[in-house]
């Protein structure tokens, strides 16, 4: 994937062990920690961002000065064995509000980009045996009523897809 100079990804390389076979709330928490840009978001492999769905939320970050900011995301079923997207469905589409957020956590990970100088990653706790529930706990931690942007879901922008795959492929 190309991306430019100075916006490269960071990719981490962690490995499970017996007695902590589920890393995703390390992975998370550690990874945001080595970010040393102004703004962070988050894509793992089941996960399609849009070619400008990161334009889209930076400058949404600037023009507001908040902590975070969300795009929407499909609801994707892609059939690996035809090699085509079966079914795209709007299905994160709810919770507008803080207090929508508190209620039903309305955002895939990926639908969201944070701005770093609004965080104190100090503050954060997690518990890197967490199975569940991982990046939410994270962002509970990070949103707030007044300081995260809440409109920009009411902008309706899609950004990217959440694939669930079905049809493996035999060899």
């Amino acid at each position: 994937m190309p991306w430019d100079e100075d916006c490269q990804p960071i990719i981490r390389e962690y490995h499970s062990t017996e007695n902590n076979q589920d890393l995703r709330s390390l992975m998370l928490n550690d990874s945001l920690r080595s970010v040393k840009t102004q703004y962070a978001a988050f894509l793992d492999y089941d996960d399609v961002i849009f070619r400008d769905a990161y334009a889209w939320l930076i400058e949404r970050l600037q023009n507001t000065g908040k902590n975070a900011s969300f795009g929407l995301i499909y609801s994707t079923v892609f059939n690996l064995a035809e090699n085509r997207i079966k079914q795209r469905q709007v299905f994160y589409d709810y919770g507008k509000d803080y207090q929508g957020f508190l209620t039903a956590n309305h955002s895939p990970i990926h639908g969201l980009m944070l701005n770093m100088s609004k965080i104190n990653l100090g503050e954060i706790e997690y518990f890197e045996d967490m199975k569940y529930m991982e990046d939410y706990y994270l962002t509970l931690q990070i949103f707030t009523e007044t300081g995260t942007d809440w409109v920009s879901l009411q902008e309706r922008k899609f950004i990217g897809d959440y694939f669930h795959y079905e049809g493996k492929i035999r060899l």
